[in-house]
């Protein structure tokens, strides 16, 4: 089994913070493109690819800004999206 956590703590120490949002940066950029292939007609394993790149940068941000300050972000915004479904239901 990998050890996420091992991983990005040693990519944070390999690369540090300023390479790493660049990285992110560079990821986020790269699946918009494949979802935008994806539209075109295109298949989706390359969107498949750029999502996996983006959930491991992710997680990664996760781990340099806090899993408690994250998770509080992710809370807020599912409240604000249920509140939003719940709009439409109506």
């Amino acid at each position: 089994m990998i050890d996420e956590d091992a991983i990005y703590e040693d990519a944070l120490e390999t690369w540090g913070v300023e390479l790493q949002l660049n990285m992110m940066i560079e990821e986020c950029a790269e699946l918009i493109q494949a979802i935008t292939y994806l539209k075109r007609g295109g298949d989706t394993e390359q969107l498949m690819e750029e999502l996996a790149d983006v959930i491991i940068m992710t997680r990664q941000m996760e781990k340099m800004f806090g899993h408690e300050q994250v998770g509080n972000a992710v809370q807020g915004k599912l409240q604000r999206l249920q509140r939003r479904l719940e709009k439409e239901e109506k």
